[in-house]
């Protein structure tokens, strides 16, 4: 217990306090720009009820009216009428503005100047109070590019935050990456539709860094993978842990990881004792087993299983009938010896429930750790990541469950990392491709 409050303290460990603090990103947001940036644009996908909900919340703690206009039924009179209220704070939400381009190109236009001398702090007859602001809930449509061609206060006035689900962010940056980056604008066509973020399988190799793409066939390491069905696609788990993992191999830097999980023991680089995709050991089934991302084994014979995260959904319930009979032949009799799970949790209900988050727990022991590593914003995967720490495991045993942030871990090792390549390539090729969206 002791050893998981000093990773916690380091910032290593995630909780579920931290989380839920990197979650107030709109009330940050509000918080700094509201009444200095008089144009606040904040994208949204399936979250807009929840944005609403707390840009309500904000105005009232604030003491700001919240104005909401529509975009379906905006006209440059319903701007210049909130001239009323210039001598009192509000926040005007004004919600799928782009449905403004079906009044025709002149009232088009009159709609977007009118919200920009609005948001003019120079516009004495028609501007805002100073703790005002325009507050618009983009959609994919949104007209940024119309705006920004009435004048420059578009550009000094406008703060931006994307609130768009973390998987939608990741799937317009990997297409993005694709084309800029990549420079292949194939889309890939399945069951009828087109997928921008997959690779054709001709161009298989650039889902890889370079060091990785020269030793897929040679290396010891990695010429032995069982590559998923889906590992084309920029978006694999399976490849990001692989091009996470390897510069560590390549470089002896595994020991740098090793010291920020607080572990004193040695890392042994040889293949019987790391190994990628590594397939569970314990588990008595002809069918599929449990398959790691990554795993080491230490010189002390400790083992330490990887899990990495990134745009997967929430763990998924398992509850059909070849999975009440993997459970009764397999996880049972494991769940049963484990000395780390409580004792509430181990029935049916709830392994099957929580089926891939439990089936990696039953792989701990007093001698074995389990390393999960997901994005900040996968809210849902990260929640229930936690929850393990949270509910599941016995106090005692805690310490051998590492739930980590990628973007946390990915800091700490570029600030101890021994090899100054290694570092970069974390710094500029590594968050490129996965990080900056």
């Amino acid at each position: 217990m002791q050893r998981t409050l000093m990773l916690k303290e380091k910032g290593l460990l995630d909780d579920r306090g931290k989380m839920m603090e990197e979650k107030k990103m709109m009330q940050e947001f509000l918080a700094r720009h509201a009444g200095k940036k008089n144009l606040l644009v904040i994208r949204t996908s399936a979250y807009k009820d929840e944005v609403m909900e707390e840009l309500l919340s904000f105005s009232e703690d604030t003491k700001r009216e919240l104005i909401l206009l529509s975009g379906k039924e905006i006209t440059p009179e319903n701007i210049r009428d909130l001239t009323r209220k210039k001598d009192q704070p509000i926040l005007i939400g004004i919600n799928e503005l782009s449905s403004a381009r079906n009044l025709g190109t002149t009232e088009e236009a009159a709609v977007y100047r009118a919200i920009i001398n609005m948001a003019d702090t120079g516009n004495e007859e028609f501007g805002l109070h100073p703790d005002s602001s325009f507050v618009f809930l983009a959609e994919e449509e949104f007209p940024s590019h119309e705006l920004a061609t009435v004048s420059l206060t578009w550009a000094y006035e406008t703060a931006f935050l994307d609130c768009r689900d973390f998987r939608s962010k990741v799937m317009d940056h990997m297409k993005s990456y694709k084309e800029k980056s990549l420079r292949v604008k194939e889309e890939v066509s399945h069951n009828g539709r087109t997928y921008s973020h997959i690779l054709p399988e001709k161009y298989y190799e650039m889902n890889f860094s370079r060091e990785v793409k020269e030793k897929l066939v040679g290396s010891k390491y990695l010429s032995s993978i069982h590559w998923h069905r889906y590992s084309h696609h920029l978006n694999s788990s399976q490849v990001m842990a692989v091009n996470f993992f390897y510069p560590l191999l390549r470089y002896r830097e595994l020991d740098t990881l090793l010291g920020l999980m607080g572990m004193e023991d040695e890392i042994i680089y040889d293949p019987s004792h790391i190994s990628f995709s590594k397939i569970s050991e314990i588990e008595n089934t002809q069918g599929r087993k449990t398959c790691f991302d990554f795993y080491f084994k230490l010189k002390s014979g400790k083992d330490v299983y990887v899990v990495a995260k990134y745009t997967e959904g929430c763990y998924e319930r398992a509850l059909d009938e070849d999975y009440l009979r993997k459970y009764e032949e397999t996880y049972r009799p494991l769940l049963e010896q484990s000395e780390i799970i409580k004792e509430e949790h181990k029935n049916q209900k709830v392994f099957l429930e929580n089926y891939s988050c439990m089936r990696n727990l039953v792989h701990l022991s007093r001698d074995s750790y389990l390393l999960v590593i997901y994005p900040r914003e996968n809210w849902k995967v990260r929640s229930k990541a936690l929850t393990a720490e949270e509910k599941i495991l016995k106090d005692d045993f805690k310490g051998h469950y590492l739930p980590v942030v990628w973007e946390d871990l990915l800091e700490l090792l570029i600030e101890k990392m021994k090899n100054n390549d290694v570092a970069r390539f974390y710094e500029s090729w590594f968050k490129d491709k996965y990080f900056r969206y």
